[in-house]
């Protein structure tokens, strides 16, 4: 578990820990990107108080990089899961859209859900998997209810890939 107050705080010390190879092993056996990372953070940070002048304060955003395909590239060996929530969507879409995050994270499992469907009571996700066979193809368990069920599936899934 990484502690950490800021993106950049995340990022240095998600690249300290997953470049800790040692003889060419890889320093963890999976990776579970579990943290909402913002996608967007202030291009200047002020560590100061700011005045209250002028009617309004313009605030200029940049993207802020992905980490999950981090994992791979620092550690390729590393199991990579991560995590897809959308927003008022189908199905259809959602796994699409979580296959679409599979690739470009190169991710071995991902756990999509919908905001809808996730609430104090209820929770619905998918299990994504890339196949062992063909990194291009995906196998997708669900839809999974409850918040234990969905874990359980989840740690299947790990520990049937890394034994």
């Amino acid at each position: 578990q990484l502690e950490f107050s800021t993106f950049g705080d995340l990022l240095s010390k998600f690249r300290d820990a997953l470049s800790m190879a040692k003889n060419d092993e890889a320093p963890y056996s999976a990776a579970v990107m579990t943290a909402a990372v913002l996608d967007w953070i202030p291009e200047t940070l002020h560590t100061d108080k700011r005045k209250a002048v002028g009617d309004e304060w313009i605030i200029r955003l940049v993207r802020t990089p992905k980490l999950l395909p981090l994992i791979k590239e620092l550690s390729p060996t590393t199991l990579s899961v991560g995590f897809k929530l959308e927003a008022n969507v189908d199905v259809e879409t959602l796994l699409d859209r979580a296959r679409r995050t599979m690739e470009t994270g190169k991710a071995d499992i991902i756990v999509a859900n919908d905001l809808r469907c996730v609430t104090c009571d209820r929770h619905t996700a998918y299990l994504l998997r890339r196949d062992a066979s063909s990194s291009a193809q995906t196998s997708v368990e669900g839809p999974l209810e409850g918040r234990e069920r969905i874990a359980a599936a989840l740690c299947d899934a790990v520990f049937e890939i890394i034994g």
